[in-house]
């Protein structure tokens, strides 16, 4: 448990493949077969400090990243860098806070999969869990390659909890590149 909440800095550790959610089937589906897309912006029904900042809004792009200095005139999410993390200069980085990875998938081409998010949980322990499920890599040579990954917020603690259980590379488009982690605005 944390409860320290006007920090800049953050401690990350590895944390043991024990996902507390589903992958698939939460209440919020969004982006569907649309391809390099934030959603509209969203409420959180709960306070989230992030690098110090007191967060309430949220968006999900479709290649794996969240944001909360949202932008509703922005519908285009990135895809294309060859940078690491922390970026505040490149589109596909800049963008987007946290990264569960972002690399680029297509939600456009695939049957199955989802992307979507959903709060559980009752008050002062409700939860926001953004989740990409089976979506296909980006290129006709990888549409066959699904990513599976979730980003868990928790109310209070404000701690980030990031589970990949699958993520291809295709080493075809873009280098293969992908980042994992996450940054803050500036």
């Amino acid at each position: 448990e944390t409860f320290y909440t006007s920090g800049l800095n953050y401690t990350v550790n590895s944390i043991d493949y024990l996902p507390p959610f589903p992958f698939d089937g939460l209440a919020n589906s969004l982006n569907p077969n649309i391809d390099d897309a934030w959603s509209a912006v969203d409420t959180l029904p709960f306070d989230f400090c992030f690098f110090g900042n007191l967060e309430t809004e949220f968006q999900v792009g479709s290649n794996g990243v969240i944001r909360f200095d949202v932008d509703p005139g922005d519908t285009t999410n990135g895809w294309s860098f060859s940078q690491d993390l922390p970026n505040n200069t490149t589109d596909a980085l800049s963008e987007a806070n946290v990264f569960t990875p972002v690399h680029d998938i297509d939600p456009s081409v695939g049957s199955g999969e989802e992307i979507g998010y959903e709060v559980l949980g009752t008050f002062p322990n409700r939860v926001l869990v953004v989740s990409y499920f089976e979506v296909p890599m980006f290129s006709s040579s990888c549409n066959a390659l699904l990513a599976t990954h979730m980003a868990v917020f928790y109310e209070f603690s404000n701690v980030v909890e990031i589970y990949i259980k699958d993520k291809p590379s295709c080493p075809t488009w873009n280098d293969g590149n992908a980042a994992l982690g996450i940054q803050n605005n500036e």
